[in-house]
């Protein structure tokens, strides 16, 4: 990879290499500056799995991070029925709950 860099650098050193190849864009979603640090054997192992995956550090770390995200944030509780009189509710951390149905079934009718 340094191989890579010298040349890289080597090529934008030449300022013919340093003209804007096309008119500016400007985001469109507004981004924040998060300062964050690393110990120097995590980002080695960042900078392997970035580049196994063909991205940047930086775009390698948004997306873990909004995975995790996303994997965290809260779903609606979804209940569930059941023939037992009780309602199932999968709450927001994906807990399963039981409680008596408020809803007379057929079977507690009969009785």
């Amino acid at each position: 990879m340094a191989a890579a860099d010298d040349e890289a650098c080597e090529y934008y050193a030449d300022p013919k290499n340093q003209v804007p190849a096309g008119p500016g864009r400007s985001r469109t979603a507004k981004s924040t500056h998060v300062p964050i640090r690393f110990t120097p054997e995590m980002i080695a192992d960042v900078k392997q799995l970035a580049e196994k995956d063909r991205k940047t550090v930086s775009t390698w770390v948004r997306d873990v991070v909004g995975a995790e995200v996303e994997r965290r944030r809260p779903r609606w509780p979804q209940s569930v029925a059941s023939s037992t009189g009780q309602n199932w509710t999968i709450t927001a951390s994906g807990d399963l709950t039981s409680q008596p149905s408020t809803v007379a079934t057929k079977d507690a009718e009969l009785v």
